[in-house]
């Protein structure tokens, strides 16, 4: 374990060792009390948590009584409470978005926020859908239905003055039909019964197929112009009949997801509330608990403390000395052998052990080096050899770090290079031709591998027999000319003696 600490460590841990875990057992008694500290605080967070659930929760529920108002009456009084409690109930949220941090109730908080927008959102639609409806039921059920009326009438009374009475009895059947379908269509109104509706659909169309049947038999034209507008204002009344039918299905369904969201607002507040109790419940009993536990840990940290501060006061040091000892036995044997193949033992990574590293890199950098240098000096050898047998073109190959010997190579190769460039790099050619040469053999040439020796010794053999071709040729001509001089003077012999004859 303590091998692989450096000293420096090992010595910050022996003597810091007492203050370290006197300021941890401090430190861990004040977070103790810390902790319980923050018992009571988050308690008292929780309440104020609390307060808020119960605000949002009693403004929730004053809001959905007013929907339920609005309902009844379509009161923009109704309407007015509400804006007024919503902007209650938001500023409340938005301080609960805030105040309220808990993993669990935070996302329940602001799905409360979300919902409340949707809430608001879908009361402002039951409101213009009310208002719609309240002017389709104006303008239609009440208005255009009386208007058929009116006009139903008219033309009853001037038949009947006309003495048209089948036309009188016709329209009187249609009024009759109409009136039944404007009651059905209130029924219809206050109690949404879908029977209601299809009572006064019915109603409808048997007015519409009274009205064709009383366009048919009817001549006066003022009444049947009369009976024209009516059938137009008939089609209108329908069309105004279905779109209140679409509007009381939206409404309806407006209605049950404002209920829903409604309800699901308050369980979420009600769940906050249930979640804050349960948590201030698990305090009071969590707090003395870890008080309790507070005072077993201060005893056992001290005791650890105590037995912490005993073993690293005597194996540190003792670790230590052992270090000191390994490294020095180890540089007395390397002294006392004078071996660079001996090496300091190493058992730890410690400063020391590194030491010890070190210097067995350095001892094994030197054996490598004297090997090295070893077979550098066997190849200078082998050059020499080669130069002892007349070959000059061979150089030293293998290199070494130690600068001094490399740089002997390297001037001994130079010294090998200039020799082979300014004799010959094979002397051996060099002396075979010499030996030739000394044997007047001058036809011999050596061969061309280099070397201003040996191209001179080649440049004086063609010289030397240039001159012998020279000489040979001249000592023909004196040949030549002693014939001629031979033949000329016996010539003139022979002629004296003929003189001295004669």
């Amino acid at each position: 374990m303590f091998k692989n600490i450096s000293i420096k460590m090992k010595l910050i841990a022996s003597f810091s060792m007492v203050s370290i875990f006197v300021a941890f057992l401090s430190i861990y008694s004040v977070s103790g009390i810390s902790e319980s500290s923050d018992g009571f605080s988050n308690y008292r967070a929780m309440a104020k948590d609390s307060l808020l659930a119960s605000g949002v929760q009693s403004n929730m529920l004053m809001l959905r009584m007013n929907v339920k108002d609005f309902l009844n009456t379509s009161s923009d009084v109704d309407i007015k409470e509400f804006n007024d409690y919503y902007k209650k109930t938001s500023e409340l949220i938005k301080v609960a978005l805030k105040e309220i941090e808990n993993p669990k109730r935070a996302p329940l908080v602001k799905q409360i926020d979300e919902n409340l927008i949707k809430y608001k959102e879908d009361f402002e639609k039951l409101i213009k859908l009310t208002r719609s409806q309240d002017k389709l039921v104006l303008s239609v059920l009440t208005s255009t239905g009386k208007k058929i009326e009116v006009l139903l009438n008219s033309i009853m009374v001037t038949a009947d003055i006309d003495g048209k009475n089948e036309v009188a009895i016709e329209t009187a059947f249609a009024i009759r039909a109409i009136i039944s379908s404007r009651l059905s269509a209130m029924e219809y109104k206050n109690s949404k019964n879908s029977e209601d509706l299809k009572k006064a659909n019915k109603d409808l169309d048997d007015l519409s197929e009274q009205l064709i049947e009383i366009r048919d038999i009817i001549t006066n034209v003022s009444r049947k112009d009369k009976l024209l507008e009516a059938i137009k204002l008939v089609e209108e009344y329908k069309k105004g009949l279905k779109d209140l039918e679409t509007i009381f299905l939206q409404r309806d369904k407006t209605i049950d997801k404002t209920t829903s969201l409604g309800e699901n607002i308050a369980q979420m507040t009600e769940d906050i509330k249930v979640s804050i109790k349960e948590e201030q419940d698990s305090i009071g009993p969590r707090v003395a608990k870890l008080n309790s536990n507070l005072m077993k840990a201060s005893l056992t940290v001290s005791i650890i403390i105590i037995l912490c501060v005993i073993f690293f006061a005597i194996v540190i040091p003792v670790n230590i000395a052992k270090s000191i000892k390994r490294l020095n036995d180890g540089i007395l044997n390397l002294l006392n052998s004078n071996d660079v193949r001996s090496r300091v033992e190493v058992l730890s990574k410690d400063e020391l052990g590194e030491v010890s590293t070190n210097f067995n890199k350095y001892l094994q950098a030197i054996e490598d080096g004297l090997k090295q240098d070893s077979l550098v000096i066997d190849d200078v050898k082998r050059v020499v050899n080669e130069v002892k047998n007349g070959i000059l073109s061979k150089k030293v190959e293998l290199d070494t770090k130690n600068e001094s010997l490399k740089e002997l190579k390297n001037i001994f190769n130079q010294m090998l290079e200039l020799l082979a460039k300014k004799i010959s790099p094979d002397m051996n050619e060099i002396q075979l031709g010499l030996d030739k040469f000394q044997k007047l053999d001058f036809t011999y040439r050596l061969p061309k591998i280099g070397g201003e020796t040996l191209n001179g010794l080649n440049s004086l053999s063609e010289i030397i027999n240039e001159m012998l071709v020279e000489n040979k040729s001249i000592g023909l001509t004196l040949q030549e000319s002693a014939d001629i001089l031979l033949e000329n003077v016996e010539s003139l012999s022979n002629s004296t003696n003929e003189a001295a004859a004669s």
